[in-house]
């Protein structure tokens, strides 16, 4: 994660939650707005007026931006020659390729896996590919962050687990009785 970006002429230091949050430089704080796919598409001050808005194209390419971001498509970083950095690899999003091979074999069953050159399997809509090394598709990573997240909130506010908490709120018998629920539990815990 980036904590920040150190230049000659200005500083910019990054508010963090599940993800970049903001971002503080000489003129100030602004906040990132995000698409489905965590691209940054806008900032805020804030008032919570739009300071500045980027549009890209489904592999990245950058168009109609009314400011540069280094936190562009997917949220990544996007350095000075337009590349993403990804991690494992560069993704040049003018052709839609990685510079350098995968490291990873392909993926049987998968035909579009066996290119070593290619990104998201050529489906930047669905997927996303932070390490550059594999494509995931973004509903499972937001799934399981938020799972994760409200699981934390739950056993933070109610106690030890989220069953002490169902107790107290006298929702645990109605959660029991549910007997494919209750499999669940018993086969996770």
């Amino acid at each position: 994660m980036v904590l920040g970006e150190f230049g000659a002429t200005s500083d910019t230091h990054y508010l963090l939650g599940l993800d970049i949050i903001g971002q503080q430089t000489n003129s100030g704080w602004d906040y990132f707005g995000y698409d489905g796919l965590g691209s940054t598409r806008f900032t805020t001050n804030g008032a919570g007026n739009v300071t500045s808005s980027a549009w890209y194209d489904p592999y990245g390419t950058p168009y109609r931006q009314g400011a540069t971001f280094s936190l562009g498509f997917t949220g990544e970083m996007t350095d000075g020659n337009g590349l993403q950095y990804l991690r494992a690899r560069y993704l040049d999003p003018s052709t839609a390729a990685f510079l350098t091979k995968d490291p990873v074999i392909g993926v049987a069953g998968l035909s579009a896996s066996y290119n070593p050159y290619i990104y998201v399997r050529s489906n930047p809509v669905n997927l996303v590919d932070p390490s550059g090394e594999f494509p995931v598709v973004l509903a499972f990573i937001i799934g399981a962050a938020v799972r994760r997240c409200c699981w934390w909130c739950i056993k933070g506010v109610f106690g030890r687990s989220h069953q002490d908490g169902f107790r107290s709120m006298g929702y645990w018998e109605q959660y029991q009785s549910n007997s494919e629920l209750s499999r669940y539990d018993e086969a996770r815990c």
